[in-house]
C-alpha cells in the first residue's frame, strides 16, 4: 500500500491489528497526503497505537473521516490521539465510541 499514493479512503475494520498493526500503519499514513477517510475500527487498538496514530495523524490535512470506535483506546489513548488531530484541519467526523473512555 505504500506506493498508493493516490488513495483516499482505507477501510481496515474487523482485522484484529491491535497495536502493532496501527504502528505499522501509522507508519506508512505520511505516504497517503489525499487519505481522507480511515477506519481502524474493532481492532483491539490500544493506547500504544493511539499515541503513534496521533503522532502520524499531525501530518493528515486532507483526513475528513477517522473511525476508531470498538477499540481499547482508554482515557491515556485517547489523549494522546487528539494531541495529533490538531493536524487534521478538514476532520468532520470522528467516531470513539465503545472505546473505554470513562466517564
Amino acid at each position: 500500500l505504500g506506493a498508493c499514493s493516490g488513495l483516499e479512503t482505507l477501510w481496515l475494520a474487523r482485522n484484529e491489528a491491535a497495536d502493532r498493526g496501527v504502528e505499522a500503519l501509522a507508519a506508512a499514513l505520511a505516504g497517503w497526503p489525499r487519505l481522507q477517510e480511515l477506519s481502524v475500527r474493532d481492532n483491539k487498538v490500544g493506547a500504544r497505537g493511539a499515541v503513534a496514530l496521533g503522532r502520524a495523524l499531525e501530518g493528515c490535512g486532507a483526513l475528513r473521516v477517522l473511525d476508531l470506535g470498538r477499540n481499547e483506546l482508554g482515557r491515556m489513548g485517547a489523549q494522546e490521539l487528539g494531541k495529533g488531530l490538531g493536524g487534521c484541519s478538514a476532520l468532520t467526523h470522528l467516531v470513539l465510541r465503545c472505546n473505554e473512555l470513562g466517564a
